[in-house]
């Protein structure tokens, strides 16, 4: 049983982790005071979307924060997901490449 909860506190943990990645090393729950992050979270609050954040890899970080821990995806899932968004962004690079100074996912993804 521990060992469950744990895993769960891990998809949780890499959730916060993609977030990080996502907006370049910022710290996670910007503005909030340590003391008050598992109040909010407990009444719903997650992390906005980093800007130029793709809305899939947002929708992983929000099942992943995802209050029943039972809800929340396997690692197995979580890493196929992001496989398939890794394939289909290798298909479309040239496209993401052709914008200038446009932060992507490809670089967090490869």
């Amino acid at each position: 049983m521990h060992i469950k909860i744990y895993f769960l506190s891990d998809v949780w943990a890499f959730g916060v982790v993609l977030w990080e990645l996502a907006t370049y090393g910022l710290s996670p729950y910007p503005g909030v005071e340590l003391h008050d992050v598992y109040h909010l979270l407990e009444k719903g609050y997650r992390m906005e979307r980093p800007h130029g954040c793709p809305e899939a890899v947002y929708s992983i970080m929000l099942r992943c924060w995802s209050w029943d821990p039972n809800l929340r995806p396997s690692f197995s899932e979580i890493h196929a997901e992001l496989e398939q968004m890794y394939t289909t962004m290798n298909i479309e690079a040239g496209k993401l490449e052709s914008l200038p100074n446009q932060p992507n996912m490809i670089a967090l993804l490869s």
